[in-house]
C-alpha cells in the first residue's frame, strides 16, 4: 500500500534552501500523485500538477494568496502554455479554494502537458488577454521524473504493470463522453431539494470490452449521495474504445473522469 505521507524529494532550486525558498514537492497518495511547485516568500504562489496514474490526464491547480475573491464565477476557457517548447492547450477552468487559498483549476489536460512540463522553464495561464499567472519552473525535468516514479509505484500497487501502461499504442477513448452519459434528470432529488452541489473525481478501470469494470472515488464531493450516483452512472453508461497494446490487442487499462454537479 502506498503511504499517504508526502514524499519530500530533494528537488530544491538552490543547494541549501531555507524553508520558504522555491522548491518542488511530490505527494504520494493512494489514488493520485501530485507535483507541487512553491515559489516561496510571503506572497508565495503554489502550482500543483495532479495526475491519476495511468489515466493519461492531468489537472493543473494554481493558487495565489492575493486572489481573495473568485477569479471568475463559472467555467471559463483558459490558455495554458509552456516555454520554451511552445506547448499550449485551451481548456476549461474553474475557481477553487485549497487550504484557505483561492485559485483556478484547469481540468482535462492530456498527457502532452506532463511530457512537455519536463524541461520547461516557465508556465503561463491566460484568460483572454488577461494573464492569470506566470511561473518560473527551474528543475522541472527532475520534478517530472519524481512524479513518474510516484505514478509507477501507485500503478504497481493497483496491480498494473507500469511498462505495459506506458507502452500502450492507445489509451481508452470515451464513446460520446460524460456530457452524453449524464443529464439534468440524473441530479438526485434529495440533493436538489437541499441545494447540494459538488465535484467528483473518479478513477475508472476500463475492461478490454470497453465497459467500465470499476469506479473508484479519487476526490469526493463531500456528499456521499453525489459520489455514489456518479459511480453508479459511470459504470452503467460509460462506454469506451478500449486501450490497445503495442501490437493492437485490446487490454484492460484506466481512465479518469471528473463530474461537476452544479445547480442552476
Amino acid at each position: 500500500m502506498i503511504p499517504w505521507i508526502p514524499n519530500l524529494i530533494a528537488l530544491a532550486a538552490a543547494a541549501a534552501p531555507a524553508p520558504a525558498a522555491p522548491r518542488w514537492v511530490v505527494d504520494w497518495g493512494e489514488q493520485r500523485c501530485s507535483l507541487v511547485r512553491e515559489t516561496g516568500g510571503p506572497a508565495s504562489l503554489s502550482l500543483m500538477v495532479r495526475t491519476v496514474p495511468g489515466a493519461g490526464q492531468a489537472e493543473l491547480w494554481m493558487l495565489d494568496p492575493k486572489w481573495k475573491s473568485p477569479t471568475f464565477a463559472k467555467f471559463e476557457k483558459v490558455e495554458v502554455s509552456l516555454q520554451p517548447s511552445g506547448f499550449s492547450a485551451s481548456q476549461y477552468a474553474l475557481t477553487v479554494r485549497f487550504k484557505g487559498q483561492g485559485g483556478v483549476a484547469v481540468t482535462n489536460l492530456d498527457e502532452g502537458f506532463v511530457k512537455n512540463l519536463a524541461g520547461a522553464k516557465g508556465l503561463r495561464i491566460e484568460r483572454g488577454r488577461r494573464r492569470l499567472a506566470d511561473v518560473p519552473l527551474p528543475g522541472s525535468a527532475r520534478a517530472v521524473e519524481a512524479l513518474r516514479a510516484c505514478e509507477a509505484a501507485v500503478l504497481r500497487d493497483w496491480g498494473f504493470d507500469p511498462e505495459v501502461i506506458q507502452s500502450l499504442s492507445r489509451t481508452p477513448r470515451a464513446v460520446n463522453g460524460p456530457a452524453q452519459w449524464f443529464s439534468d434528470r440524473d441530479y438526485p432529488y434529495e440533493a436538489v431539494r437541499n441545494r447540494i452541489s459538488g465535484s467528483v473525481l473518479t478513477r475508472l478501470v476500463i475492461g478490454a470490452d470497453g465497459r467500465v469494470a470499476e469506479c473508484i472515488i479519487v476526490e469526493g464531493s463531500g456528499e456521499i449521495l453525489l459520489d455514489r450516483t456518479t459511480c453508479d452512472l459511470l459504470v452503467r453508461r460509460g462506454r469506451y474504445e478500449p486501450a490497445l497494446t503495442a501490437t493492437g490487442q485490446p487490454v484492460r487499462a484506466m481512465s479518469s473522469v471528473r463530474i461537476h454537479w452544479r445547480l442552476p
